[in-house]
């Protein structure tokens, strides 16, 4: 999917046309409701990164607090074969 026409299809969302410095308090939010409204199933760490738009060093530390609350669900067991899938928890999806 190209994630240009991800965010012109949800141009009704203000989040994801906020300036890069009014993104920063919430990239929370930008991580739960692209995850809500595009991801069909688990995505992995780098495809969720480009989902969002969030620098790597600034999105790892977010996903690690996200997983640590209990808003993503992190499965799989990391390996080459079976790398770490994230999931919004059930409660977040709607």
């Amino acid at each position: 999917m190209n994630l240009v026409s991800f965010f012109s299809e949800h141009g009704d969302n203000d989040l994801f046309f906020l300036a890069r410095n009014e993104r920063k308090p919430r990239l929370r939010d930008i991580v739960i409701e692209a995850m809500r409204l595009l991801a069909r199933g688990p995505l992995t760490k780098l495809e969720l990164q480009k989902l969002v738009k969030i620098r790597r060093k600034t999105f790892i530390r977010l996903l690690a607090g996200l997983v640590q609350a209990g808003v993503v669900i992190r499965t799989g067991t990391g390996k080459r074969r079976d790398p770490f899938r994230y999931m919004l928890a059930d409660h977040y999806r709607g």
